[in-house]
C-alpha cells in the first residue's frame, strides 16, 4: 500500500504537468511576420523583421519587446480553448487575424512575463502546444515569432 501511494505521489504531478506546460519557451524567438496594420512605420518595432528577435533565457530577457537582465523576472500563463482564447474581449486582433496566424491548436497558452526591477510586463505572448510560433499584439497587428532551436543549443546541455 505504501508503495502504492509513493508512486501515485511521485507520477501523478508529472503526468498532470506533462498534458499543459508549453512545449518550448525559453531560447531566443525571431520576429517572422507581421500581420495586420503598421501604424507607426518609423518606430524601432516597424524596421526590419529579420533582425527583431525576442530572447528569454535562465531569468534574463533581451529583445525588441522587453528586456529583463536578472532584475527578477518572473513567468506565468493560462492556457485557453481556441473558442475561448478567440473570445476573449483582450484578443480581439486574433479573432479578425485568425485565418493568416493559423491558430489551429486548442491549446493556447497566454503568457505575462515580468520584471520586478523594471517594472516592465510583456504581455500578452500567445503560443500554442505542438508549435514553433509564438505572437505578440502590438498596435493595430500581431508580430509573429518562431523559436530558433539552433541559438542556444549549448546553453541547455
Amino acid at each position: 500500500m505504501k508503495k502504492l501511494l509513493l508512486t501515485l505521489i511521485l507520477f501523478i504531478p508529472l503526468n498532470v504537468l506533462g498534458t499543459d506546460i508549453p512545449s518550448v519557451f525559453d531560447g531566443r524567438w525571431n520576429v517572422i511576420d507581421f500581420i495586420g496594420e503598421r501604424f507607426w512605420e518609423d518606430s524601432q518595432h516597424h524596421q526590419k523583421d529579420e533582425s527583431k528577435y525576442q530572447e528569454f533565457l535562465q531569468g534574463s530577457s533581451e529583445g525588441t519587446f522587453y528586456n529583463c537582465n536578472y532584475k527578477g523576472q518572473t513567468k506565468g500563463y493560462n492556457t485557453y480553448g481556441i473558442n475561448e482564447f478567440l473570445n476573449n474581449s483582450e484578443m480581439k486582433l486574433f479573432k479578425k487575424y485568425k485565418s493568416e496566424l493559423q491558430l489551429t491548436k486548442d491549446n493556447i497558452f497566454v503568457h505575462r512575463i515580468n520584471c520586478t526591477g523594471s517594472n516592465d510586463t510583456l504581455y500578452p505572448f500567445v503560443t500554442q502546444y505542438g508549435t514553433n510560433k509564438a505572437y505578440y499584439p502590438f498596435e493595430r497587428g500581431i508580430y509573429v515569432l518562431e523559436y530558433n532551436f539552433d541559438y542556444h543549443e549549448d546553453d541547455y546541455k
